[in-house]
Formats: structure tokens, C-alpha cells, sequence
């Protein structure tokens, strides 16, 4: 009676034990897929490739959303208790914060490329304007892909399958400096506002000189314009 009870008590779990493992397999999976998208839409919006960029986002996001959803509901007990054993733990945990850094890079993407496509498509404002709704969405980008990194660095490099590790450090390398350029944008968008009367009004005064009368400053002084 003790053998039978048993066996049959295992095959539930064991059962429950292989969906258990599918349903990690698959939220790991998704979110590798997601970070590998979010990777390429974050290439593409620096290139400018807005239409790509956008595509790769929408791929990231649905790929994110089925894993949390995976993660919420699946693997919730799992994630409760595997953060408490030492080694399952930290693979979890690593998992966990991969999608949280997925989903500050993928709003920090939505905050850029918004930006950069109404800057295009408002030609008729200002140029102080357009910088404006730059800056704006600039600075919450920036917010965001801060945010991504620090948690990407959380992130333990043996939870990542070994064929991927190689790209995930080229790419917290990568973004890490993609992060120092979108601010670096940032700040010349706010010297551009203020060169241009973004501020207050500017009035400047361009000097030309002829270089075949050589002077001290370069050349002969002979006309001025006002901007």
C-alpha cells in the first residue's frame, strides 16, 4: 500500500516539477529574446532607423510582457522560495532583474525615438521649440537607461547561457557608452537652445575677413553681418 501511494503521489509532481521547468525555460528564453530585440532597436534609433528601431521595441515588448506573465504566474511560488536557496536563488534573481532592466531600456527606447520622430514631424515650430520636446524626452530617456544599467549589473553572468554571455557583456559595455552619448545630446540640445534664444533673446555679430589682406585676427575686415 506504501509502494503505491507512492508512485502515485509522484507523478503529480512529477508533472508539476516539468512544468515547472518549461515554464522557466520559457520565461528565460522570451526574455533573451526580448534583451537581444531591445539590443537592436537601441542600435537602430542611434542610427537614426526609426522605422527599425520601432519594430525591434514592439518585439521586445510582447516578448517582456509573455515573460512576466510566465514569471507572475507559473513560477511565482518558485520565485518566492528559490530566492532563499544559494544557488537557485541568484539564477532567479538574475532572471528578475534582467526583465526589470529589459523594461527601463525599453521605456528609455520609447522616450527616444518619440522624441526624435515629433521633432521631424513638427518642421514648421521653432528651432528652439523642437528643441524643447527634444530635451524633454531626452531627459526621460536618460532616467531610464540609468536605471536599465544598474540593473543589468545586478545581473549574475552564469544565469545567462554561456552562448550568450560573450554579447551580454559587449552590450552593458556598449550601452553603458550609448548612455554617455544620449547625454552628451542632451547637453548640446541645451547649448543649441541657448545659442538660439531659447532663453532669452541673442543678437550676434559675424565679422568677415579677407584672408588676401592678411591682419592680426586673419584677415582684412571688410563687411559684418547681424543675426
Amino acid at each position: 500500500l506504501v509502494i503505491i501511494l507512492a508512485l502515485t503521489a509522484s507523478f503529480p509532481a512529477v508533472g508539476y516539477y516539468k512544468h515547472l521547468r518549461a515554464a522557466e525555460e520559457a520565461a528565460e528564453r522570451l526574455g533573451l529574446e526580448a534583451f537581444l530585440s531591445l539590443r537592436a532597436s537601441t542600435v537602430a534609433a542611434f542610427q537614426s532607423d526609426l522605422g527599425q528601431a520601432g519594430q525591434e521595441l514592439t518585439y521586445a515588448l510582447q516578448s517582456f510582457s509573455r515573460a512576466e506573465d510566465i514569471m507572475g504566474k507559473d513560477l511565482k511560488l518558485l520565485v518566492t522560495v528559490a530566492k532563499f536557496l544559494p544557488i537557485i536563488g541568484t539564477k532567479v534573481e538574475s532572471q528578475q532583474n534582467l526583465l526589470i532592466a529589459g523594461n527601463h531600456l525599453a521605456l528609455g527606447n520609447t522616450y527616444f525615438i518619440k522624441g526624435v520622430e515629433e521633432v521631424e514631424s513638427q518642421a514648421t515650430l521653432a528651432l528652439t521649440d523642437r528643441l524643447a520636446i527634444l530635451q524633454n524626452h531626452l531627459r526621460g530617456a536618460i532616467v531610464q537607461y540609468k536605471e536599465a544599467l544598474n540593473y543589468l549589473n545586478r545581473v549574475d553572468l552564469e544565469a545567462v547561457p554561456l552562448e550568450y554571455q560573450k554579447l551580454f557583456l559587449e552590450f552593458k559595455v556598449l550601452f553603458a557608452a550609448f548612455i554617455d552619448d544620449v547625454e552628451d545630446l542632451f547637453e548640446l540640445s541645451q547649448t543649441f537652445d541657448t545659442i538660439f534664444g531659447g532663453d532669452s533673446f541673442r543678437r550676434y555679430l559675424i565679422v568677415f575677413q579677407n584672408h588676401h589682406e592678411l591682419r592680426p585676427t586673419g584677415g582684412f575686415m571688410g563687411s559684418f553681418a547681424v543675426l
